[in-house]
């Protein structure tokens, strides 16, 4: 083999390994993972980010079992907390930020109505991810992990649960 062809092919191989790990490599500050779930939804000019790069490896774990037991997903947009999106009035702040964990609070309009929710997030090996998201429903406070191990019944997902 030709030693262009050998550089070309290890040039391949690094651009294929940097390509899959940038699409399961976290975020280096907890303002960056913010950014890259709310800049899609702003401005509608690239898909979000996939669930591997943002969540972190427990809550993952609980997704992908809540997904092993429900067709139906969790029936809204945690972000955003609704299904549909018209994002205005983004704000961020970051209220605590240590060596593993961070909270940052987001508000924002999605149309026209106010929204405020809690981001909990931990920093493991690559980087930072979400460990949870909350929020506040008239019926009271809600959070994406107790969401994920909820009763289906409670959710309105029992229909989706029965199996054929």
């Amino acid at each position: 083999m030709g030693s262009a062809r050998r550089t070309f092919l290890s040039a391949g191989i690094v651009a294929l390994a940097l390509f899959f790990a940038t699409e399961t490599m976290a975020f280096r500050t907890p303002e960056a993972l913010i950014r890259a779930i709310y800049l899609p939804l702003l401005d509608d000019t690239a898909p979000l980010p996939a669930p591997i790069r943002i969540y972190g490896a427990d809550t993952l774990g609980l997704i992908r079992t809540f997904q092993g037991h429900n067709s139906g997903g969790l029936g809204f947009l945690p972000f955003v907390d609704g299904q549909n999106v018209d994002i205005a009035a983004f704000s961020a702040r970051q209220i605590r930020l240590d060596g593993v964990s961070a909270e940052i609070v987001v508000k924002f309009t999605n149309f026209g109505e106010p929204n405020r929710l809690n981001y909990s997030l931990v920093r493991e090996i690559d980087g930072w991810r979400i460990h949870d998201i909350s929020g506040m429903w008239a019926s009271g406070p809600w959070s994406v992990r107790e969401l994920l191990v909820a009763d289906p019944s409670r959710l309105g997902l029992a229909e989706a649960m029965a199996s054929p």
